[in-house]
């Protein structure tokens, strides 16, 4: 009988070897979409993906953490025990859809809209049925349900394979003992899926995303996560069942637009990244600190790159980065070896190694520079994504104040590129620029030239902040700057209205490009006229007004402004 390929979290363990499979770019009859994480289990490999990482078991799973002095365990309930002795709880839950009009905390409606015609989705069920560490939330401490994500129907936006789209909508937040929560994050995504039965085979085992319990010698918890992996090599799912089925991501139909609405108790103060691109935001003040956050925008195309080899098969430069001591996953990386008990070791020829960089951490640009000539600049694949989040405060520490100050979400930054900077843009004093780097292989899978896509929507009040600039329009500049100090071209566009200012960047080249951007208040604008003044005569006092005197007083003069104003002769 055949056992599970399974994954753990941060240390990627087999208990069984699936068949080797060298991945490169896919066949034409496979959709980048449906790429699948390479399956190199063999010793002495060291292997690298940059890929979008918003469907990690920790972000697609509801949880419910509770915090003990170096424990950490797991509550199904705000009200057990466990979490209402915690010094603190953490969670991370995903919104199921609305159920009445006064809810909140809940997904309102998924939208596409094609051709100018909008059409209104509809819930259908959750899949899985029930997450492995789902939990019941607190409405007067303003912690949410934590669900499982939910399939909804777009009869009218079918892709390729049906018309089910999967929705996870979630909210991550804490709360110190018996306090209401703070929330630090709001995730957003919506995956075109297809469903595969029996893909766990007979295997035996992990067959779910599943929270593990470990305990040390001390008595101290902590939870990780264990997800199937006997796609690897074969197919790619984003969501598995107990009856051994899987979500398979598909592609998005083209030219479509989609947006999707949440009801919130608590408002998230943030600026948002997003893969996405032409984004709308519209925030709806609903009391008592509740909001509606509705986000539209059309898929986006981001590369995956993956590199790999065999120990003396790789260049110096890549040895020495990987190697204990080395730039990269130090002490070391996971691998698909389980050493258990027993001290990894640093010996190469021994571990199976792989790295996963972060989109937005600045050390995976240099990672991904170090890896691009061994692909020969190129993706293994360009799946289609339609995601936002909002950025944590660890990518927010050099962000102009202008983007922290005030309540609400600021703004949100969108991009293609497989690498990104982490944050808003960062405002260059010496340039008088706001600057945004970003990085990508030159190459599409089939030999094209990959176009950059960059997109800034943010309050026209943080525009203005960050420049000191008054309430006149306002001028942008753009410029896309590589890696050598020379400008490229590409396609900008710029408006304000309804309070937001939008700029796009689109069609520029990679690899390691930065977007600059210039706001000026526009030249020759002529200020407008100041309201005119009047004295006012009632009861026989005069008084100064603006505009017309008020009713049942006589005006008695008019004058310029209040500043060049001179008291009337008595």
């Amino acid at each position: 009988m055949r056992k599970s390929l399974v994954v753990f979290v941060f240390v990627f363990t087999s208990v069984f070897v699936a068949p080797i499979t060298e991945l490169s770019a896919l066949s034409e009859a496979t959709s980048d979409e449906q790429w699948p994480h390479p399956n190199i289990p063999d010793p002495g490999y060291q292997g690298v993906l940059f890929e979008d990482q918003s469907l990690t078991p920790q972000a697609r799973n509801s949880w419910l953490f509770a915090h003990n002095g170096n424990s950490v365990d797991t509550c199904s309930n705000v009200g057990d025990a466990l979490c209402q002795s915690a010094s603190h709880i953490g969670f991370n839950a995903i919104l199921g859809p609305c159920e009445s009009e006064a809810q909140l905390d809940c997904v309102e409606g998924l939208t596409a809209t094609k051709n100018g015609t909008a059409s209104q989705g509809s819930f259908s069920y959750f899949y899985p049925e029930q997450g492995d560490a789902q939990f019941t939330g607190s409405i007067s401490r303003k912690i949410p349900n934590g669900l499982a994500t939910s399939i909804w129907n777009l009869p009218t936006a079918p892709h390729q394979f049906g018309d089910e789209y999967m929705v996870l909508a979630s909210v991550a937040g804490s709360a110190p003992n018996s306090e209401a929560a703070r929330i630090s994050g709001l995730t957003l995504r919506i995956i075109p899926v297809s469903f595969m039965e029996n893909a766990i085979g007979d295997a035996q085992g992990i067959v779910v995303d599943t929270l593990l319990r470990r305990e040390d010698s001390n008595g101290n918890i902590w939870r990780s996560w264990a997800t199937p992996a006997i796609d690897f090599g074969q197919f790619r799912c984003v969501a598995w069942e107990v009856d051994g089925s899987c979500a398979l991501q598909q592609p998005f139909p083209e030219d479509t637009n989609f947006t999707l609405k949440v009801r919130l108790a608590l408002t998230p103060k943030a600026w948002m990244h997003g893969r996405m691109t032409n984004p709308v935001i519209d925030l709806d003040d609903l009391g008592n600190g509740a909001s509606r956050v509705s986000v539209s925008a059309s898929p986006i195309k981001v590369p995956t790159v993956f590199g790999g080899g065999f120990w003396d098969d790789l260049p110096s430069e890549i040895q020495n980065a990987y190697k204990r001591g080395g730039t990269y996953c130090q002490p070391y990386c996971g691998g698909r070896i389980n050493w258990g008990s027993q001290e990894v070791p640093s010996d190469p020829y021994l571990l199976n190694s792989w790295s996963y960089p972060e989109s937005n951490k600045d050390s995976s640009f240099d990672e991904l520079r170090l890896w691009l000539p061994v692909v020969g600049d190129t993706a293994v694949a360009t799946p289609s994504v339609w995601s936002a989040r909002t950025l944590g405060l660890d990518e927010m520490v050099d962000a102009d104040t202008c983007f922290l100050s005030g309540a609400g979400i600021k703004g949100i930054v969108t991009s293609n590129a497989t690498v990104y900077g982490d944050g808003p843009p960062v405002f260059n004093n010496a340039e008088g620029t706001l600057n945004y780097k970003v990085a990508a292989p030159h190459f599409n899978p089939d030999g094209t030239e990959f176009k950059g896509t960059y997109d800034i929507t943010m309050t026209s009040a943080v525009a203005r902040c960050v420049y000191q600039l008054g309430d006149a329009p306002i001028n942008v500049s753009v410029r896309v700057v590589d890696e050598n100090g020379i400008q490229t071209g590409a396609t900008t566009t710029a408006t304000e209205s309804d309070g937001w200012l939008k700029i796009s960047v689109k069609d520029f080249t990679f690899s390691s490009p930065t977007i600059k951007l210039r706001i000026t208040q526009k030249k020759g604008f002529k200020k407008p006229k100041a309201p005119q003044k009047v004295v006012c005569l009632k009861g026989g006092k005069k008084k100064a007004a603006t505009g017309k005197c008020p009713p049942g007083a006589e005006t008695v003069s008019a004058l310029r402004t209040a500043t060049t104003a001179k008291k009337p002769k008595k």
